[in-house]
């Protein structure tokens, strides 16, 4: 039976509500009438008892493929019985219960209006329909569906209750789902959030929400009459992007937002975002959801004025903005960003500070990378930093960073703005007045310092310290020595007032008081004025004061106020001067009566008195040698030592002794002997000098004929002896030089005489006999030359000449040499210096000896350059040539003279500096192994400084050291 049949109202069980059993006739004995009907009834019984089997077994199969269950309930009996449960129920332990168990199962909520279906059932309709939550054995809860027929009996009273259950959770689902969406649905398009409307492809507008209304200026009353259409109200520029995104619906059910603008009913228009959905089989119809962009335009339109305004902003700002990514890369680097760090904006996007080669000072990194990972992890969200940073051009600056950090949903970097203040000025301007306050606390720790030590002074100097005030005429302050000097407390002292002074001092000084405070009322600044007086003791004694008072404080209008005094008991000096005095007389009389110049001084050194002889010596006065005076009475070149020794000996309290040169009244000098003594007091402090000038001129001539003729007798024996010694070396090496040439002459010589030479070997015995006698004939003539060099009979035959053949012919004598050796002999001659007033055959003579020096000492391989140029003016000339004396007709000119300059340069032996200064003096080699290896005697060099000396030039020669080769120049005078 399926559930289509129940809800129509058909009966599940048909049975005849007017059949029923009647009972026998009294008596009990029944009729045949009786019986026959009773075996039909039977009869009728059985077979609807299959009938009824039949049908049972037809509904469970029915039940059962259609998931339902059917129950029974007897009313008598109370008994609810379930026939079929194909499905887990809340009888399933139970297939017999009662009502009230029954109802146990159903859930609270629908448990009383269960109740009421079945008494509305029972009483009313007959008929059961009812849904509810049943509560499963494992407590789960499903839904079903209760449909039942009551059956009544004879007296149409409920005596059964027929019916299925069926379950129907799924659809309950989904009716809830589909509720709860309708519900979400209306409750969007009723808040009214976006606009809404339902319409067609044909432009008509069906329903709408207010907010729709709203958007495009209409009423609801516009909406029904059909005033409102989507296509009237859309601008005629936009129905092709109309058409192209319908045309993107029809295809794909829906369309992509986009934006255009719909006509007001006032006419003005509105910006919207469409978005759509086609509905139907044929998609003519659509839902549209219409967002008006009006305030989103106006955000926009606002935004980007206040994205210009902050753009102009940072770049007028005196900050430099600098925006990072959430990798630290830099992404807006401002103008003054570019002004304060030198990097312009298209070097530095994209890169992190790292790129930038050390964007930040080394002892500023960890900190400055502290901040920024508080910033990164989300620790904070900013904060503040002050570091340095390096400028492009590696100029450290001092900035001040204020980073802010904006972070996603997830907690995660952003993006960091840092705003940059360069701060170096005003860094510069707090160290300044940091280091001016530490100065000034220093200097007002200095200042507590002195006056503790001013104090300590005061309490511990012998001298008695005041403030004179000269308006009171009283004391302001005074130390406690007045107790030791005058044996006064401070306090009586303070207590006399303005009486001290009077009661004080003695009646004799007093008149000279009032002139002392005139001078003081007229004190400068820094003016010290002495008085010496006379005070009385507390025991009535008389003691004589030296006072020294100067300026100490002024009233606001500029007058002399308070002065600053020492009072120093000079009792014991005067009683000493007295004495002194008696003393002078007999130190005069003794000083004029002695054959030396006699002169006191001060503990200074500065000079007192001199006896007459001193006045008649010098001729000076006695104010003009007191003090300083006396020093222009030394010579010169003698007073620095004298004085320093003087100073000394002031310093020190020693005897002085000294010898110096002293002028004589005629302007003569003569030596003196001074001698001094100090004459001290009891503290062995100096009170005067005593001193004499005694003549000693003629014992300093006898020293100095004396030294003169030892410093003579020593040079000439050390003359004596280097004469010596290079006159054996000279004997030696000209025996040496002699002797080598004749060795092979005398050699091949007797080769030759012997005839077993053959031609060849004939011919290099003549060639090998004649270079030897030419080196020994080279040797016979320096020797001449020298010889006539020595005795001045060397003479020149000066001409006109052109320089450039004379040096290439001395360069062809030494070229086979140099080509022995692999030598590159070059010569750079300039044409315009050419001629010149000299000795052709000298000057080439002097040229080769170079030469031929630079070849010999010059290894193979080497090279040896030559260069003829002219200058203005002669180079300085050095230590290792002669001065350039022109004394030549070669020299006629009155202005400076042109030279030619002739230098030979080689990459040879070089000459040791040590040697260079006697380079070109006779007979000197650098050492006997030069002699071993290369020959010579040793003159070469020297005729050619007489040579080139002799046309009024010179020769110069510079090395930088041994085995670095040597330079000769040769300055010839140009007419």
């Amino acid at each position: 039976m399926s559930d289509e049949n129940l809800q129509q109202g058909s009966d599940p069980f048909p049975v005849n509500r007017n059949f029923s059993t009647r009972e026998s006739s009294p008596g009990g004995n029944p009729t045949e009438v009786d019986l026959d009907r009773s075996a039909a009834a039977i009869a009728e019984l059985q077979q609807l008892k299959q009938e009824l089997q039949f049908r049972e077994q037809q509904l469970h199969l029915a039940l059962e493929s259609a998931g339902m269950t059917a129950f029974t309930w007897d009313l008598r009996s109370d008994r609810v019985e379930q026939l079929v449960n194909p499905r887990s129920s809340e009888a399933a332990d139970q297939p017999i219960c009662t009502l009230l168990d029954k109802l146990q199962y159903i859930h609270p909520a629908d448990r009383d209006r269960y109740e009421a279906a079945l008494t509305e059932a029972l009483y009313q309709t007959g008929q059961l329909e009812v849904e509810h939550r049943q509560i499963l054995a494992d407590g789960s809860i499903v839904w079903l569906m209760d449909k039942a027929r009551v059956i009544y009996n004879a007296a149409d009273e409920p005596v059964q209750l027929i019916g299925v259950a069926t379950d129907i959770t799924e659809r309950k689902q989904v009716e809830q789902t589909l509720q709860n969406r309708e519900d979400k649905l209306k409750s969007f398009i009723d808040a009214n959030v976006i606009g809404i409307l339902f319409g067609d492809l044909q432009g008509r507008i069906l329903d709408a929400n207010d907010e729709l209304l709203k958007i495009v200026g209409y009423t609801r009353e516009d909406l029904r009459s059909g005033k409102l259409q989507w296509d009237k109200i859309t601008p005629p520029e936009y129905s092709s992007l109309d058409a192209l995104y319908i045309a993107e619906a029809t295809e794909k059910g829906a369309c992509t937002p986009y934006e255009k603008e719909y006509i007001r009913k006032d006419g003005t228009r509105v910006p919207v975002l469409v978005g759509y959905s086609l509905v139907g089989e044929a998609r003519q119809e659509s839902v549209a959801f219409i967002l008006d962009l009006t305030a989103r335009k106006q955000t926009e339109e606002s935004l980007k004025t206040t994205l210009q305004r902050l753009t102009l902003h940072i770049q007028n700002t005196p900050l430099a903005v600098i925006e990072w990514n959430r990798k630290m890369q830099i992404e807006r680097w401002s103008q003054e960003a570019e002004r304060i760090f030198g990097w312009r904006s298209e070097e530095v996007l994209g890169k992190a500070w790292a790129d930038l080669g050390g964007f930040v000072h080394p002892e500023d990194a960890p900190q400055v990378y502290a901040a920024v990972q508080e910033l990164v992890n989300g620790q904070r969200s900013r904060n503040t930093n002050c570091n340095r940073n390096y400028r492009k051009d590696g100029s450290v600056i001092y900035c001040e960073w204020y980073d802010s950090a904006i972070v996603d949903e997830s907690g995660n970097l952003e993006s960091l703005l840092s705003l940059v203040l360069d701060i170096s000025e005003r860094k510069r301007i707090e160290d300044e007045r940091m280091k001016v306050e530490a100065e000034r606390q220093e200097a007002e720790a200095e200042l507590r310092e002195k006056q503790r030590f001013i104090q300590q002074i005061a309490d511990t100097t012998p001298e008695i310290i005041y403030v004179h005030d000269l308006l009171l005429r009283s004391n302001v302050y005074i130390n406690r020595q007045v107790w030791t000097l005058l044996g006064y407390t401070p306090e009586e002292i303070q207590a006399m007032g303005a009486n001290v002074l009077p009661n004080l001092i003695h009646p004799e000084d007093l008149r000279e008081l009032e002139n002392h405070l005139a001078k003081l009322a007229a004190l400068q600044e820094d003016e010290v004025v002495d008085w010496e007086y006379r005070m009385q003791h507390a025991n009535g004694e008389w003691r004589w004061f030296l006072g020294r008072e100067t300026l100490f404080r002024r009233t606001p209008d500029g007058k002399a106020q308070q002065v600053l005094g020492i009072i120093r008991d000079v009792t014991d000096r005067k009683l000493a001067e007295v004495a002194l005095q008696q003393s002078e007389f007999h130190y005069r009389y003794l000083a004029e009566s002695i054959p030396q110049l006699v002169w006191t001084a001060n503990p200074l050194g500065g000079l007192i008195d001199v006896n007459q002889r001193w006045l008649d010596y010098t001729g000076l006065t006695l104010d003009q040698t007191q003090g300083d005076g006396w020093t222009t009475a030394v010579h010169p070149d003698d007073l620095p030592d004298l004085l320093q020794q003087w100073t000394i000996a002031c310093e020190q309290a020693t005897l002085y002794r000294a010898e110096c040169r002293m002028r004589r009244q005629d302007g003569l000098y003569r030596w003196h002997l001074v001698q001094a003594v100090p004459l001290k007091n009891e503290q062995n402090q100096i009170i005067k000098w005593f001193g004499t000038s005694t003549d000693i001129e003629d014992q300093k001539q006898i020293e100095q004929q004396r030294t003169r003729l030892l410093d003579m007798e020593r040079i000439a024996r050390s003359k004596a002896e280097e004469a010596n010694r290079i006159k054996d070396e000279f004997l030696r090496v000209l025996s040496h030089e002699l002797r080598t040439p004749l060795n092979p002459i005398l050699g091949w010589s007797k080769l030759l005489k012997s005839g077993r030479l053959s031609a060849e070997q004939a011919q290099r015995a003549i060639v090998t006999i004649e270079r030897n006698a030419k080196i020994q004939l080279q040797l016979v003539n320096d020797l001449i030359d020298m010889s006539e060099i020595l005795r001045g009979k060397l003479d020149l035959t000066l001409q006109p000449i052109d320089l450039i053949p004379v040096i290439q012919q001395a360069i062809d004598r030494v070229k086979f040499a140099a080509d022995a050796k692999s030598i590159r002999l070059q010569f750079h001659p300039t044409p315009a210096v050419c001629h010149t007033l000299g000795d052709a055959a000298r000057l080439q003579q002097a040229i080769w000896n170079l030469l031929n020096n630079a070849v010999k000492f010059t290894p193979e391989g080497g090279r040896v350059e030559v260069k003829l140029e002219s200058m203005s003016a002669p180079a300085s000339p050095t230590a290792h040539s002669p001065l350039p004396t022109p004394h030549s007709p070669i020299h006629s000119s009155t202005h400076p003279p042109l030279y030619a300059h002739i230098t030979i340069t080689d990459t040879g032996k070089g000459i040791h500096p040590d040697f260079l200064p006697h380079l070109f003096e006779y007979f000197r080699q650098q050492d006997g192994s030069t002699t071993r290896q290369f020959g010579g005697l040793g003159m070469g060099l020297a005729i050619v400084r007489h040579i080139v000396e002799m046309h009024g030039g010179t020769v110069l020669v510079s090395s930088p050291g041994e085995h670095q080769g040597a330079t000769f120049t040769v300055r010839l005078p140009l007419p």
